[in-house]
């Protein structure tokens, strides 16, 4: 007369939506996971621009000292010297800067076609998921529904006072084949 929670269809129910739900969640921590992946490449063309923003500074201060030697060297008559010098450093400095924007720009754009190569192979199946998603909130909704009924019917009262004269009559009709009652009392009971 027992009832196992394998044999209810709403247990079973609830067992096939909380798996669902499960592969919900994992299908979402792999999404949020490959989202915060999308973001390292920008942070590379970050960086590639704050170097950027270094080396112009640097690039300023040359050419802020290359105007003051010019000035010193003017007066001194060693102008060329220290100019060559002074421009060979500065050639330097750009060819790091043009070095630094090529390198950011081809990983921004092998990142680009990498996604873009994602998208084309599991571009169906993606549209698959996002629909799934979608039909799992239905099925959500109504496992919902099935547990607030269930829990309707456990709090009434008629079901309450149903269980508590079973246990009566178990604990009853167990006395009564011990000999500890009378079984015809046992009997009237029910």
């Amino acid at each position: 007369m027992t009832n196992s929670s394998n044999d209810d269809p709403i247990f079973s129910d609830m067992n096939n939506s909380i798996q669902q739900i499960e592969k919900y969640n994992q299908a979402f921590i792999n999404l949020k996971n490959s989202i915060s992946n999308l973001g390292k490449p920008i942070k590379n063309v970050s960086d590639n621009v704050h170097a950027l923003d270094k080396d112009l500074n640097k690039l300023t201060d040359s050419i802020k000292k290359l105007n003051e030697q010019n000035e010193a060297a003017a007066k001194s008559g060693n102008a060329f010297k220290e100019t060559l010098s002074t421009l060979s450093s500065t050639f330097s400095i750009w060819k790091n800067i043009i070095e630094g924007v090529r390198a950011g720009f081809l990983t921004f754009t092998n990142i680009l076609s990498a996604g873009l190569t994602i998208l084309t192979i599991y571009g169906p199946e993606i549209m698959e998921w996002v629909a799934s998603l979608i039909q799992g909130k239905d099925a959500i909704n109504d496992a919902t529904l099935k547990l607030n009924a269930l829990n309707k019917a456990f709090s009434s009262s008629d079901y309450s006072k149903a269980i508590q004269q079973l246990d009566e009559l178990k604990i009853n009709v167990d006395l009564a084949r011990n000999g500890f009652l009378k079984k015809k009392r046992c009997i009237e009971s029910i």
